[in-house]
């Protein structure tokens, strides 16, 4: 009995043995045999276990998707409800209507105006937006004329806008003017000299202190002729004093004022001496007296009488002691700058012994002496006038 006991034992332990070699076997193949299926491995296991037929409450993370043309953003609220695993995506934006319809510009101010009122005008018919210096209005519609006063000078833009509610804008007119309200400057420069030409041709540079529309000049009181050239050449000019004026208008319409004055003096030949009262050709004294001018100012006199040399003199020249016979007596005038005139004035006369017979005709002096004598004594006049006028103020 123990023998066939212990034989039945030893039975049992080897059969154990053996199925569980084989059921450990048989799990390692089925196992093999389920790993190589498709469909099933840890991330769908994942995928059924965040993904089941209804899922809610998802704390975890916020999904998050790439979308053309746009940054990674979050597209889903922290708790949400997932029926599958899909994501959607936005709806198309509406795009901006932009009328075709532009307004027409009436009346607007030019390029350069010197007004800081102005007014634009243009056709409404739908509500613009308009904007310049930094401040924008509603116009159009109602708005035909808009007068827009600017407070300093300077370049300035007016723009006309369509803007919606939406937000959608456009720009559709934009009108750029420069407001100047300064007249301009001319200032007036001699070639060559200061106020004293040395000869009969002068020319003088005209400079303006911004672009012009036309510069203006007349010599003394003749016709104003179109400089803005920016030069003239003045030529034949007669010996004295003369004066330049000249303006300017600029590209805005200002009126050079005042009007700019240069004041100059010709002296192109040597000085031409004069007399002004002298012995007559015959007499019987044997004194004689001289009085003499030139035709020009600042002049110096040398005399000569007979043969003798050039001495200084002024006038009257007085001489006395003379003898019965033929006399001379040469002038000429030097100017300061050192001219001497060229042909010295020569004047003769005849000293007789007793009374005369008959009445000799007395010295007359030329015409061009007096007339330069009535001139000089005007210009003193005036300039006494003037003096007492400043004393008097």
């Amino acid at each position: 009995m123990n023998l066939a006991n212990e034989e039945n034992k030893w039975k049992k332990d080897i059969y154990f043995v053996i199925t569980s070699i084989i059921t450990f076997i048989l799990g390692v193949l089925v196992g093999l045999l389920l790993s190589k299926c498709p469909g099933y491995d840890k991330k769908s296991q994942i995928q059924k276990e965040v993904f089941p037929e209804k899922t809610t409450s998802v704390k975890e993370e916020r999904p998050r998707v790439f979308i053309e043309g746009r940054p990674v953003g979050e597209i889903f609220p922290s708790y949400i409800t997932l029926y599958k695993a899909e994501v959607t995506s936005f709806p198309v934006q509406p795009t901006c209507f932009i009328p075709k319809f532009s307004p027409a510009v009436i009346e607007a101010p030019e390029k350069y105006t010197n007004k800081r009122s102005v007014d634009i005008v243009f056709s409404p018919g739908l509500v613009f937006t308009c904007k310049t210096e930094g401040f924008e209005f509603p116009c159009g519609v109602n708005s035909n004329r808009i007068r827009v006063d600017y407070l300093e000078d300077g370049l300035k833009v007016f723009e006309i806008k369509y803007k919606d509610e939406m937000g959608c804008e456009a720009d559709l007119i934009k009108i750029t003017f420069l407001i100047d309200t300064v007249p301009p400057i001319t200032k007036i420069i001699p070639e060559g000299f200061s106020d004293l030409v040395t000869s009969a041709d002068a020319r003088f540079k005209f400079e303006v202190n911004e672009p012009y529309r036309i510069t203006l000049c007349k010599v003394d009181d003749g016709f104003w002729i179109d400089c803005s050239a920016g030069a003239i050449n003045l030529s034949s000019l007669e010996e004295g004093w003369h004066k330049i004026s000249v303006y300017s208008v600029d590209l805005a319409g200002n009126e050079e004022d005042p009007i700019k004055e240069y004041e100059f003096r010709v002296d192109a030949r040597p000085p031409v001496s004069f007399l002004i009262s002298a012995p007559s050709p015959v007499t019987n004294l044997s004194e004689a007296v001289f009085e003499f001018d030139a035709d020009e100012d600042d002049v110096r006199f040398e005399c000569k009488i007979e043969d003798s040399d050039w001495l200084h003199c002024t006038s009257p020249y007085k001489l006395s002691d003379l003898r019965p016979g033929a006399h001379k007596f040469r002038l000429r005038a030097i100017d300061y700058l050192g001219r001497v005139e060229e042909n010295p004035l020569i004047y003769s006369w005849t000293i007789v012994s007793g009374e005369l017979k008959g009445s000799p005709k007395p010295f007359t002096p030329p015409r061009e002496a007096v007339k330069i004598r009535k001139y000089r004594k005007a210009l003193k006049g005036e300039s006494q006038q003037q003096t007492q006028q400043q004393e008097v103020k």
